[in-house]
């Protein structure tokens, strides 16, 4: 994920994360499931899918964080 798309992350609210979040997981699912019926054509994309998933948690974390 280049810095441009970290920076956008970090300017979302925390609903817009939260939506970005749910819309990542579901993605994630998808990859999956297509893995396992041997449809994905990108074997990368689980790996991106859970970086970025990563990221957002962090993100609403340093958040929690900032707020205590």
């Amino acid at each position: 994920m280049p810095n441009k798309q970290i920076r956008a992350l970090r300017e979302k609210s925390e609903a817009e994360l939260e939506a970005a979040l749910r819309s990542a997981r579901e993605a994630l699912y998808r990859h999956r499931t297509d893995q396992a019926m041997r449809r994905l054509e990108d074997p990368n994309a689980i790996r991106k899918r859970r970086k970025e998933i990563a990221r957002i948690l962090t993100l609403q974390r340093e958040r929690q964080l900032a707020r205590e």
